[in-house]
């Protein structure tokens, strides 16, 4: 999982009309430039409002889970389809455990009303997916997170697209060349989001094959700039 994280993939639906899911790559990623972070007028008193306790990974398996929740309004949109397979899961919990995976979580009255769960691979980091058992609790998970990524000294979160509801948000199409030397380039560099809990950082075997890719991507950038 966190070589196809390195290598540029997401996991989603490889086939959307037949429900196929996988690992998937597009000719653009969706991105949020942290430095570029903008919490639309009209969604401030929701990002913020004081009901709101925002926490991250205390109940990370939760908001994975709640995701994948096919009786939700926007999975049923889908045709009760969901790319968040049960292998997935599994995996995603490994992940957690070594710290390559994080939820960052909205509750109201001791109970979670909304999460977002993402990657983490070094000092890259994505969001892949929100969930709201309460309203607006997703959104400001989502931003409220963002906040304190950025404040933690990250640059990027890969969103995989550009959602409808979000664009607001300030979430950019970038192309997938560029994107891709971006995770290559972050994900051998180290920063933790929890100081608490240090993770994340790219496994020494992986970070071989990420110098070893990025050599040959240089080279194949270089082969087609001299034989166009």
């Amino acid at each position: 999982m966190l070589w196809h994280i390195a290598a540029g993939y997401f996991p989603g639906f490889v086939d959307p009309r037949q429900g196929q899911a996988g690992w998937v790559k597009m000719s653009h990623r969706g991105v949020q430039r942290l430095d570029r972070v903008v919490i639309p007028r009209k969604q401030k008193p929701y990002v913020f409002h004081p009901k709101w306790e925002i926490r991250m990974d205390t109940a990370f398996e939760s908001v994975v889970r709640a995701c994948a929740d096919v009786t939700r309004q926007t999975i049923q949109k889908r045709a009760g389809r969901t790319w968040i397979t049960p292998e997935l899961i599994r995996g995603l919990l490994a992940l957690h455990a070594s710290g390559h995976a994080h939820s960052y979580e909205a509750w109201c009255d001791g109970q979670l009303a909304g999460g977002v769960w993402g990657f983490q691979l070094g000092s890259f980091v994505s969001m892949n997916s929100m969930f709201h058992h309460v309203s607006n609790a997703s959104k400001a998970a989502f931003a409220r997170g963002q906040l304190l990524l950025r404040e933690r000294g990250f640059a990027l979160v890969d969103m995989n697209g550009v959602p409808d509801h979000l664009v607001d948000f300030g979430i950019e199409w970038m192309p997938q060349e560029v994107f891709e030397g971006q995770v290559l380039r972050d994900a051998c560099v180290q920063r933790d989001i929890d100081p608490r809990r240090p993770g994340g950082a790219a496994p020494r075997c992986l970070q071989a094959g990420i110098h070893a890719l990025r050599a040959s991507r240089a080279a194949r950038r270089l082969f087609r700039r001299m034989f166009p």
